[in-house]
């Protein structure tokens, strides 16, 4: 349910709570006012009291509830902004943890090749803004490639992620804040992981920079909200950046931390009371283990002090008038026993006031968008409220009253009915999923959690969650395939081709993988662009998805480098397949008003002949394709001669 409904409701309650239900409502029987006018004046005066004392509870009581429901939001408004926070830095730093294991895969076939270490390195920077450097140091500290070209860059052999690396071991590493040595002066933090020869030895140190402001403005991206700063702390106690973002002096601590027996752990929250600068803030704060990192979020308390000041100085207004009113009638009654009949007209008054009360409430309950719907332990519909986002099997008033199985599928009513009963033996809430087809055949997803609201009923609440579905499914394609040529990216080539080779060992059926790299075509995209090269890549791309099976997986892992997954193929079959895949890339390409013409060297590795794990495969596909070009080469210049 939304933050939004979800408050409305509670509004809801709080109104509801504090108005006086009718039977608290006083009424004096004719008979009291016949006795001596002292007896009725002593039991004015006792229900007076009584009347004012159930006012001060009914005031304390709303204005405490109110003061709860505030600090309870602002608790759950920065625990829930702590984890999206954790979770967002977390994938930033494994994405540029990723790349760095990606590159250094190849640093080693590169063997020192400055011009081809630097095209690497553009690579794999391109699509990851947050990254504004990536380098390669030798042993010694000095740079070997980077991505800004080869200047004359100072010696970085005293710069902690270069020497933690220089202990032996394979993690990463992240460093304090730091500034760069040359160029700008924009701060940044250095994550590194040690490039290993073929024996384990320490070849050199390849380096990400990650631009401060850019994790920064994420963070900030995901807050929006100019009450709340969030600050992250490296497990050195240091601040290591703030959002929004502001220079940090470095060494400079979080003053939070500085607190005797404070316990901390992986999550939580905190008041900080009063803050360096002046400002009380409620603080949650979340731990990433692997990065020993800590993120704190702390959001003004101030505002929500002056909203429920608001609502108490409201209330006291509201329940001091209903005490002079109270008074006066009491006064009256005292007075003028006649005037029994307009304390009667207001009884009737307050009765419509609490019915158009209760019809407001209900329109705003029935304006959320979520639908709502009281269920028995037998499912029967006690109550129901539909929702302005849900379509419904049946109209609204054929639900109450009815058992559910009678107005939902088959399907659909027997999983509510369970979840019913588990609701109410656990007496905890459950939610589970449901897909459906609209009247357009199109999905739906719905949310439906279920509340426990006492031992025999229980609160149905169906969000639609169509939305949301369709986001994650958009992220995890973009996750997982290439942009420019939808083709399956590294990462899912991996995930493919550990299936193929689990598929391979248990069936007992050959597979192949083919590593190709373009011939050619770095020429044609220096000397016709990138907008050329681009559209060669497409049309690559396209040839090899109408060679292969749709059983088989083609994939762009870097540049102009593809690879072809082949299930049930054997090194004889795979033989054949390149031969086809070769004739098919080496026709001629347009490209507009150009023509292209390539060739591909082709290198193949079969499981189980060639190795029964995916490194083995890719290292032999790699050598087996760079063997290929080799000769290709050899035969070229021979024909020259």
């Amino acid at each position: 349910m939304s933050a939004n409904s979800g408050q409305s409701r509670g509004n809801k309650d709080k109104r509801q709570a504090s108005s006086p239900p009718k039977s608290r409502v006083l009424a004096l029987h004719p008979a009291a006012l016949q006795r001596s006018p002292g007896s009725a004046i002593a039991m004015l005066f006792l229900a007076w009291l009584g009347g004012i004392g159930y006012l001060t509870w009914s005031y304390l009581n709303s204005t405490q509830q109110y003061r709860d429901f505030a600090h309870s939001q602002i608790e759950q408004r920065t625990e829930l902004l702590a984890r999206l926070q954790s979770e967002l830095l977390t994938s930033h730093l494994e994405h540029a943890d990723q790349t760095l294991r990606s590159v250094r895969q190849f640093v080693t076939d590169f063997d020192q090749d400055r011009e081809r270490l630097t095209t690497l390195l553009h690579a794999q920077n391109e699509p990851a803004p947050h990254i504004t450097e990536l380098l390669y140091f030798d042993l010694q500290g000095d740079i070997i490639a980077w991505t800004h070209g080869n200047p004359n860059t100072p010696n970085v052999y005293d710069r902690d992620y270069f020497r933690t690396h220089l202990a032996g071991g394979d993690t990463h590493y992240i460093s304090l804040p730091m500034v760069a040595r040359i160029q700008n002066e924009t701060p940044f933090v250095a994550i590194s992981r040690p490039v290993l020869g073929p024996e384990e030895e320490l070849m050199g140190v390849i380096v990400a920079a990650l631009d401060l402001p850019t994790l920064a403005g994420g963070l900030g991206d995901v807050t929006a909200n100019e009450h709340v700063r969030s600050v992250v702390v490296h497990s050195s106690g240091e601040i290591m950046m703030t959002s929004p973002f502001t220079p940090v002096v470095p060494g400079t601590r979080m003053s939070l931390l500085e607190r005797p027996n404070l316990p901390l752990g992986e999550a939580g929250l905190l008041i900080e009371n009063p803050a360096p600068d002046g400002i009380n803030r409620q603080v949650a704060y979340t731990t990433l283990p692997d990065w020993g990192l800590q993120v704190f979020v702390g959001e003004d308390r101030a505002p929500v002090k002056q909203d429920v000041a608001a609502f108490v100085r409201e209330q006291q207004h509201r329940y001091a008038l209903i005490a002079l009113i109270g008074t006066a009638l009491v006064i009256a009654l005292g007075w003028l026993a006649w005037r029994r009949r307009q304390a009667v007209s207001q009884l009737h008054r307050g009765e419509r006031a609490l019915a158009a009360s209760y019809q407001r409430n209900q329109a705003i309950v029935s304006a959320l968008p979520d639908t709502l719907v009281t269920v028995s332990a037998r499912g029967k519909v006690l109550d129901f409220e539909p929702g302005e986002g849900n379509e419904l099997p049946l109209p609204t008033d054929r639900f109450m009253g009815r058992h559910i199985s009678a107005v939902l599928p088959r399907s659909l009513a027997r999983k509510v009915l369970e979840y019913v009963r588990l609701t109410l033996d656990t007496d905890k809430m459950q939610t589970f999923e449901h897909r459906a087809l609209n009247d357009n055949e199109e999905e739906q997803y719905f949310e439906v959690r279920s509340t426990p609201l006492g031992p025999d009923e229980v609160l149905l609440i169906v969000l639609n969650i169509t939305a949301r579905k369709t986001a994650q499914k958009k992220l995890q394609w973009q996750a997982t395939h290439d942009s420019l040529t939808s083709l399956p990216n590294r990462v899912l080539f991996y995930d493919r081709l550990r299936q193929a080779i689990t598929s391979s060992l248990r069936y007992e059926r050959p597979a192949s993988l083919l590593y190709l790299d373009m011939d050619g075509f770095k020429a044609v995209n220096d000397s016709l662009g990138h907008h050329a090269g681009d559209e060669l890549l497409r049309q690559i791309a396209a040839r090899l998805r109408e060679v292969v099976r749709e059983s088989d997986t083609v994939a762009r892992l870097a540049g102009d480098e593809f690879a072809v997954i082949a299930l049930e193929c054997g090194p004889e079959t795979a033989q054949g397949l390149v031969d086809k895949i070769s004739e098919a890339l080496g026709q001629d390409y347009n490209l507009g008003p150009h023509t292209a013409c390539l060739s591909a060297s082709v290198g193949i590795a079969s499981c189980p002949r060639d190795g029964t794990d995916v490194d083995t495969l890719v290292r032999v596909a790699d050598q087996s394709m760079y063997s290929q070009k080799h000769q290709d080469q050899e035969q070229t210049e021979l024909a020259g001669q």
